[in-house]
């Protein structure tokens, strides 16, 4: 049986909460202002391989998402200090599993989110609005402060007017978020603006724009969604059990393999197969379970 064939540009797509930045930051070593970034970028690298997979092969989602992505993301440093040690004694294992491990699990992130995007219901767009317009104020004040003090371009910020309206206020809210976050490098330190109010503002622009398009969110956007993230989390998992069976072997005597590659159900009894905490989608799925 063959995958369902989506475009990912079309699937809606919304950053991290706050507490997931903070904690993914964390766990991966790097700005949050770029997390979300790195999601996407990280899914466009593995999407023809995410897209391939057989519905019938698909893993089931028996895990939390959100505690496999800080788990695996901040056991990425120790699983790559391996990878010499993996060539030399193991020249049959396919490192690439491993090079290409942190790609999969970032796909991951990104996968789930716009999942998540999809099966949210719809905030008030005139309490969205009001968020919108403090988020954008208080950004406002951050960017024009940067630009007396010759740390941002004046002209980057033309962009970021508000034309008006409900889309107006989100566009110029993300056009805020899009200009400040691309100087972030340059600024960071010098304003009280921090990274997880960019964080922040994104997501309140981005869930005016889920609002005010949810009603072309169809039952077939949907069930692409459900069916990308179960393609993707198989993907990942495939990868990530390889990389703990070499893992395994190799610190045997040592013993310490589950410290270096993390099981995914630790305190659960290991994986049960067929259990799923989500159902998994068929050949034409028509929805997705919280």
């Amino acid at each position: 049986m063959q995958p369902i064939e989506i475009s990912h540009s079309l699937l809606p797509s919304v950053p991290p909460s706050a507490a997931l930045v903070a904690s993914l930051d964390a766990a991966a070593g790097g700005p949050a202002v770029v997390l979300a970034t790195r999601f996407s970028a990280a899914f466009a690298r593995r999407a023809a391989v995410i897209a391939a997979v057989p519905v019938d092969q698909i893993v089931p989602i028996n895990v939390d998402v959100p505690f496999v992505l800080t788990t695996v993301l901040a056991a990425m440093d120790g699983i790559r200090a391996r990878r010499a040690e993996i060539v030399a004694r193991l020249p049959a294992f396919d490192v690439t599993i491993l090079d290409e491990l942190e790609d999969d699990v970032l796909a991951l992130g990104e996968a789930h989110l716009a999942w998540r995007t999809a099966t949210t219901p719809p905030e008030s767009l005139p309490e969205l609005s009001a968020e919108a317009m403090r988020r954008r104020d208080q950004l406002r004040v951050h960017a024009d402060s940067l630009v007396a003090a010759g740390l941002l371009d004046a002209s980057s910020l033309q962009g970021a007017r508000n034309p008006g309206g409900y889309h107006g206020m989100a566009m110029s809210l993300l056009g805020l978020c899009r200009v400040l976050r691309s100087s972030w490098t340059t600024f960071e330190g010098s304003t009280p603006l921090r990274a997880s109010d960019l964080v922040e503002a994104q997501a309140a622009a981005d869930r005016m724009v889920r609002a005010l398009t949810a009603r072309r969110v169809s039952p077939g956007v949907i069930a692409a969604a459900s069916l990308t993230r179960h393609q993707t989390f198989t993907v990942f998992v495939r990868a990530y059990d390889e990389v703990r069976r070499a893992m395994a072997y190799l610190r045997w005597h040592e013993g310490d393999a589950d410290a270096i590659v993390p099981s995914l159900y630790a305190g659960r009894g290991g994986r049960k197969a067929g259990s799923s905490s989500e159902a998994t989608p068929t050949a034409a799925p028509t929805g997705t379970t919280a």
